[in-house]
């Protein structure tokens, strides 16, 4: 048995009656801390995994935790140099996520996607795990500095985001909440909060529609989100209890309300009021949601300090108050979790006389979490109580008699100076006047394995190369054992004398080989690298310079002289050569306003161009572009061409011969064979009769052209 330890001083008031076992590896050291910094870790669900503190030290200590199911952490700070850093890593819903905090000292530091933002914003990086790597004392002072401002200031530009949930005046960084998907968790999980590239983007979770968007190094300079249908819709809240009453007694006070409609529970705030007598009714308190506690079971208006306890039924009978002494009561009621509107307020005084005292009820909700040699062990607040004890044992059956008991201890309790790896068991019992409760159900953690020896910074790379290309260097190096990243450092004016991590342009999180683009042609470029680890950053690698390629030549300039014309079934194109110019595409189209993008392409025509194949008395419109090894040019100005009519059809002279001229010179070659188209023509105007019949002007019959007088000429051949 471990009897009346010096090192657990005022803590331990009293110790337990057992064997004490120290098979655990539990020593002389086991203390409950009494600074303790603790929070959540959720981004709505809480986070499954493990939270981590890396405090100021030049040679930074680090601690690791268990996040229990509800996503609180808690971390013995003893020993530590502020400020702290944390950092959650865990899985939420099947996605693992990373998120950031700072803390300034002991207390309360959240850790949720807010404060992963308002860290990257206040340490002035792109990424918080930055500031967790850091060892440079200004960037951590400036990021602890600017911490509050930067959650504010986040918290104005999500203002109306933060009023649909009512919790416009929370502070998530700072004031405790629970993961209970109400208040700041419910806005939690009604938005998706990414921080990628530097970019700060809130979206909602439902629609997807971006509420809020801007660098996070300067998210104070972008414009607020706005009150519109962005932003999610909050369900409407379980209406107020009524009907709510108090009656005085002997130190006791009892409270009764109407049932809610699909309320699932009730909470209870109850709160002494000394002045009461004074203050009547003029002193409301104020319900709204933003000044309650999230997750806590303490309630302070002005000077006076109020507790909430959950899971109430009506009637409910709230004993081991103060005699004569006026107490204020609100329910509300829970939907599963969410909380519903404050009832009225109503007050009771209790009467002289102290009745019996009774002995508080066993503690509920009891869980223990591991850390790094701590275990965490938190608890329900237990009605009447005015203290509790916390019994421990390395050995699985922990009782209040084979126990190591810790008196007065608070919630939650940091038990210390445990052996790692090893598995502990609690039990805690609640206490008042009329003595110690019942034990509750036992509850085991496991403490972390032993920290991995300290970190060193890597070596600094070798093998570094870069080879230029296309407005661009290609920078590799060899892989260096223990880094987690890269930087590099990067210069066009330095070269001569050195680029160094001062002079250089930094690119972090860069990996092998990385490609440096966006650069002027024909240039050199030179680089170091270092390798980063959570301990630092090395020393820079050698210099390697790469030489981008000569500048490309320029587009060419759009053709001139662009002229078209047209022929049988057929158009000729023709353009005035262009400088630089390796080819040229044609465009062309039936239809006027032809451009590149609704004209048929034909490429590397060369001028004249014949386009062949088209359809007889067409218009057609054309544009001609230059093309080299940049680009293709501008479109030229529009050219158009008819193609020529279709020729008539062929005249059958011998046909037209049977008609009209065989009955008189007999069948072909007939009477005048040989004659020609001239004598022909003769014929007909110098002969009555055949220019009555014949005679293009005069005839009477047909009136035969010149065309068809040469077909049969021709005929008579």
């Amino acid at each position: 048995m471990l009897a009346c330890l010096a090192a657990l001083g005022a803590l331990l008031s009293a110790c337990g009656g057992g064997s004490g076992s120290d098979s655990a590896g539990a020593g002389q050291g086991t203390t409950v801390s009494a600074q303790v910094l603790s929070g959540v870790a959720a981004t709505g669900a809480p986070l499954a995994g493990l939270a981590s503190l890396r405090d100021s030290s030049a040679v930074p200590q680090e601690k690791s935790a268990v996040i229990a199911g509800d996503g609180a952490f808690s971390f013995d700070v003893a020993g530590l140099k502020p400020p702290y850093v944390l950092r959650a890593v865990g899985s939420v819903e099947g996605s693992k996520r990373t998120l950031y905090s700072i803390a300034d000292g002991p207390g309360i530091a959240n850790i949720n996607p807010l404060t992963h933002a308002a860290l990257a914003n206040a340490a002035g990086v792109d990424d918080p795990a930055e500031v967790y790597d850091a060892r440079d004392p200004a960037l951590l002072e400036k990021a602890r500095a600017r911490m509050p401002a930067s959650v504010a200031m986040l918290r104005a530009k999500l203002q109306p985001l933060f009023d649909v949930f009512n919790v416009g005046v929370r502070d998530p960084h700072r004031q405790r909440f629970v993961a209970d998907h109400d208040g700041i968790d419910g806005m939690l999980d009604s938005v998706r909060i990414t921080l990628n590239g530097g970019v700060l983007t809130v979206t909602n979770a439902g629609t997807g529609a971006v509420i809020f968007t801007a660098p996070v190094r300067s998210f104070e300079q972008a414009q607020s989100a706005e009150r519109d249908d962005k932003l999610p819709r909050r369900a409407p809240r379980l209406q107020a209890p009524t009907g709510v009453t108090a009656v005085g007694g002997p130190a006791r006070v009892t409270i009764s309300w109407n049932p809610v409609p699909q309320a699932t529970s009730y909470d209870l705030f109850y709160m002494a009021l000394p002045n009461a007598a004074a203050r009547g009714e003029s002193d409301d308190e104020d319900e709204h949601e933003d000044d309650e506690e999230d997750g806590d079971d303490t309630h302070t208006v002005g000077q006076d300090e109020g507790r909430w306890i959950t899971n109430v039924t009506s009637p409910h009978l709230l004993a081991g108050l103060a005699p004569n002494t006026t107490y204020a009561f609100m329910v509300r009621a829970r939907d599963n979790p969410r909380r519903g509107r404050p009832s009225a307020k109503v007050t009771a005084t209790t009467t002289d006389g102290t009745p019996a005292p009774s002995v508080p009820a066993a503690p509920s909700g009891v869980s223990a979490t591991g850390g790094s040699g701590q275990v965490t062990v938190a608890w329900n607040a237990v009605a009447g109580a005015t203290s509790y004890n916390l019994y421990w044992s390395g050995t699985n059956g922990v009782t209040t008699s084979n126990g190591t008991r810790i008196a007065g201890a608070s919630r939650p309790a940091v038990l210390t100076g445990l052996a790692n790896s090893a598995t502990y068991y609690f039990i805690v019992t609640a206490v008042n006047a009329a003595g110690e409760s019942l034990a509750s159900v036992q509850v085991a953690a496991t403490t972390l394995p032993p920290a991995s020896p300290p970190v060193t910074p890597p070596a600094a790379p070798s093998g570094i190369a870069a080879t230029g290309g296309s407005q661009q260097v290609t920078v590799s190096w060899a892989a260096v054992a223990g880094a987690t990243s890269y930087n590099l450092y990067w210069s066009s004016s330095t070269c001569s004398s050195g680029v160094t991590t001062v002079s250089g342009t930094r690119i972090a999180g860069v990996t092998s080989p990385y490609v440096h683009t966006g650069l002027t042609a024909g240039t050199s470029y030179c680089y170091v690298v270092t390798a980063v680890n959570s301990a630092g950053e090395s020393a820079p690698s050698a210099q390697a310079a790469g030489t981008t390629s000569p500048a490309a030549p320029s587009v060419p300039a759009a053709p001139t002289g662009v002229t078209a014309v047209g022929g049988t079934q057929q158009v000729t194109v023709s353009w005035n050569p262009v400088s630089g110019a390796t080819s040229y595409n044609l465009y062309w189209s039936g239809a006027q306003g032809v451009t590149t993008a609704s004209g048929t392409k034909v490429t590397g025509v060369v001028s004249p161009y014949v386009h062949a194949g088209r359809a007889d008395a067409t218009p057609y419109y054309y544009i001609v572009t230059a093309v080299n090894g940049s680009g293709e040019s501008a479109a030229s100005g529009e050219a158009t061409a008819i193609t020529n009519a279709a020729p008539p059809p062929p005249i059958d002279g011998a046909a037209l011969y049977s008609s009209y001229c065989a009955g008189c010179h007999n069948p072909l070659p007939g009477d005048f064979a040989g004659a020609s188209a001239a004598q022909i023509t003769t014929g007909i105007a110098n002969v009555g009769a055949m220019r009555t019949r014949f005679n293009a002007t005069s005839g009477t019959l047909i009136k035969l052209t010149p065309e068809q007088i040469a077909a049969i000429s021709a005929a008579m051949q």
